[in-house]
């Protein structure tokens, strides 16, 4: 019973990833001073700020802003 929960709950988490990727912001896209702003806010508060392995890490993407 429990290997049937831990299926489930992996393929929720992969619905779940799959649709907050295709909710993030795009490289590219042309974004308001105002929502620039928010974004960096909230990735301060962030727990865990890092990207996966094959992304850039966002210290770097915050250097190339500022």
């Amino acid at each position: 019973c429990q290997e049937e929960q831990h299926y489930e709950s992996s393929r929720l988490r992969k619905v779940f990833a799959s649709k907050a990727c295709r909710m993030s912001i795009m490289i590219g896209t042309d974004l308001t001073r105002k929502q620039m702003i928010n974004v960096v806010r909230h990735l301060g508060q962030l727990a865990k700020p890092w990207v996966n392995k094959k992304q850039i890490h966002l210290i770097e993407i915050f250097e190339f802003i500022i």
